[in-house]
């Protein structure tokens, strides 16, 4: 048994760091004590951690490619949770900072993909039947909606217009439906503004 210097209580050998410059060859504060300090200098110091931290794992890669990703794919597989929290942290931050750039390169792909998106999701429906039925289910109004503009587009009733009646962006033009019992009374919005008009709806 030793006592930790820093919380004073007695814990196991086995609580304790090695270090072979003490006597006992264990450390003088126990391992969670010395990783609650590390927490908070962390903390307090967060952007030059940060930066050493890349100047580090930038020696590591240049040192040993192969090496460096070999560990950090390791560490992925025993750590899922973390490296999925971090990377969805790093994606926001880099979407943050490059907005402009993301939503010219997302009106690129749409123009480039609109049809490979269509059979994805098409392909995504066929995989995921319960899941299809119970949307159907709970919203039936909107989906009855849907079907009759639909119907009523490949029967050619109604014209599906190639531009955004808001933004004029040419391309895939979607039908918003401002009142569900009216099925084909619809303004033509282009991917962007229809998710916009959605998100107003909800504020």
């Amino acid at each position: 048994m030793k006592i930790c210097k820093l919380c004073g209580k007695e814990k196991e050998e086995g609580e304790f760091g090695k270090c072979n410059k003490t006597k006992s060859g264990l450390t003088a504060r126990c391992k969670k004590c010395i990783n609650e300090r590390s927490k908070i200098s962390k903390n307090k110091n967060r952007e030059e951690y940060l930066r050493k931290a890349r100047e580090y794992a930038k020696r590591e890669f240049d040192n040993d490619p192969e090496k460096f990703r070999e560990r950090h794919k390791e560490w992925r597989k025993l750590n899922p949770e973390k490296y999925k929290e971090s990377n969805r942290k790093s994606c926001k931050k880099r979407y943050e900072n490059n907005k402009e750039y993301y939503a010219e390169q997302s009106k690129k792909w749409r123009e480039t993909h609109a049809a490979a998106k269509r059979e994805s999701d098409n392909n995504w429906r066929l995989k995921n039947p319960e899941k299809v039925k119970d949307y159907r289910r709970r919203y039936p109004e909107k989906n009855k909606a849907r079907h009759l503009l639909r119907s009523a587009i490949r029967r050619g009733e109604i014209v599906r217009p190639t531009t955004c009646s808001r933004c004029k962006e040419e391309g895939y033009i979607e039908g918003h439906h401002y009142d569900y019992s009216k099925p084909l009374d619809v303004i033509w919005l282009c991917k962007k503004c229809h998710a916009k008009e959605h998100l107003k709806n909800r504020e």
